[in-house]
């Protein structure tokens, strides 16, 4: 009896430390990352309350396994609409950019406009005052076409501002 009895002594003891030492330390663990949803920690005493944290345990790491499947699909869904907003934001910024060419245009071509109605104004003007004649003519042809040809140059030049493939060169706006 008495080596029945150290053997069960024994027995009690590795299995202690075997078994139920690290046991606790993981039900401790896993109290402390409180996925389980429980409000306050339980010391397990009985084999069926170690099945309970066994079967939890499981639960967390299926949850685990799922939320690490998951992850690079969700990181490749929110890099695609990262990638959207860019290009979005870019052909935004590539609109207002042709905005502001096209305002900048209109503003270059306002005083020359004025000086196109000026010199056909001068026309009806000379006219009524029975003042035509050729040198005149070619005087106000000459000065519109010089003022259509600046015109067309400012439309070179804002297009030219924005092709890829240019030599950067000075222009004065007049």
């Amino acid at each position: 009896i008495n080596i029945l009895m150290i053997m069960s002594i024994i027995y009690y003891i590795v299995i202690r430390r075997v078994v139920i030492y690290p046991l606790a330390k993981l039900l401790n663990f896993a109290n402390n990352v409180a996925v389980l949803g429980k409000s306050e920690k339980f010391v397990p005493t009985k084999i069926s309350e170690f099945d309970s944290v066994g079967k939890d345990l499981e639960i967390m790491l299926g949850r685990l396994h799922e939320l690490n499947e998951t992850l690079e699909q969700r990181v490749e869904e929110e890099i695609k609409k990262r990638t959207q907003e860019e290009k979005m934001l870019l052909h935004q910024s590539r609109l207002a950019a042709m905005g502001e060419m096209i305002e900048n245009i209109a503003h270059q071509w306002r005083q020359p406009l004025n000086a196109l109605t000026m010199l056909i104004q001068t026309f009806e003007v000379k006219m009524i005052k029975g003042g035509i004649d050729e040198d005149f003519v070619h005087k106000q042809v000459s000065e519109g076409v010089r003022i259509a040809n600046s015109m067309s140059k400012t439309i070179d030049d804002f297009r030219n501002f924005y092709k890829k493939d240019k030599i950067f060169r000075f222009f004065y706006l007049k």
